[in-house]
């Protein structure tokens, strides 16, 4: 979180409950430190792996390297890039349902008394199975 987050207009605080940004505070720092930490060190094993490999494909049979790189060219465009946009879908799909079960979670544990005193354990539990 930083200090811009902090200066936001007080509608923007009533627009987004407080689970919602603490869900996706954590979500984000999950994210972030898997980039930081996992994510670099397998891509540059890869990028290593790519490059020995390509070499080699090339002192092998250049044709055949060339032949083989049109090929992935192609099912690069056709086949990842809409897959690329399903899982960009998921993934928010996700971390909204993420954000909805963290409000539910917040809320109802927040508002415990109230919760108990007006039994409505079942609807609150409702709420974040949804």
């Amino acid at each position: 979180m930083t200090t811009d987050d902090l200066e936001q207009e007080i509608g923007f605080f009533d627009a987004h409950k407080s689970g919602d940004l603490v869900s996706r505070l954590g979500t984000d720092t999950q994210l972030v430190q898997t980039a930081t930490t996992q994510s670099i060190n397998d891509f540059l094993i890869g990028i290593l792996k790519v490059v020995s490999s390509v070499t080699l494909m090339f002192l092998v049979c250049w044709q055949l390297t060339l032949i083989v790189f049109g090929t992935i060219v192609l099912w690069l465009l056709f086949v990842c890039t809409p897959l690329m946009g399903v899982v960009k879908r998921l993934t928010k799909a996700y971390q909204a349902a993420l954000a909805r079960a963290a409000i539910a979670s917040t809320e109802a544990l927040g508002m415990m008394r109230t919760v108990r005193s007006f039994a409505s354990e079942l609807h609150e539990l409702s709420k974040y199975v949804r």
